[in-house]
């Protein structure tokens, strides 16, 4: 359904690894009208761990959710796989939307995408919320 409905083939949801759509399933089944199915509210760059193939997500844009600071918001840039940037990371989406010359377009991420982040940044402490104090550990993976 992520990707159907987001055109994103390399999307991965952030609710239970077992969540597979089936609550909307159900609804079509019983005749809902279905709309604004292609918008997502993030962007959130989600990842699968393989360990538990559960997903999770990072917020990357603006000063992140719930006060926790988006990766963005603590020096780090993203690029693509050519080694340029796709965001400007200080701003904030709307529902996974970021303004282009006035329009409102849904923030493509590419895959595979990279955190560039310097030794000053890794010293201020995690740079994610649920990070390892010094980073080492997700450095590392």
């Amino acid at each position: 359904m992520i990707e159907n409905y987001l055109q994103l083939p390399y999307g991965f949801s952030k609710a239970a690894r077992y969540n597979t759509g089936d609550g909307i399933t159900m609804a079509l089944n019983v005749g809902a009208k279905l709309w604004h199915m292609g918008n997502i509210a993030g962007p959130d760059a989600n990842f699968v761990i393989p360990e538990t193939n559960i997903s999770a997500g990072y917020s990357i844009q603006g000063p992140g959710k719930f006060g926790q600071g988006a990766l963005g918001s603590k020096g780090t840039i993203f690029v693509g796989s050519d080694g340029t940037r796709f965001t400007n990371e200080s701003f904030m989406t709307n529902h996974g939307h970021v303004n282009v010359s006035g329009t409102w377009k849904m923030l493509q991420v590419p895959v595979p995408a990279y955190a560039i982040f310097d030794d000053a940044t890794i010293k201020t402490g995690p740079i994610y919320v649920n990070w390892s104090k010094d980073n080492s550990e997700e450095i590392e993976k």
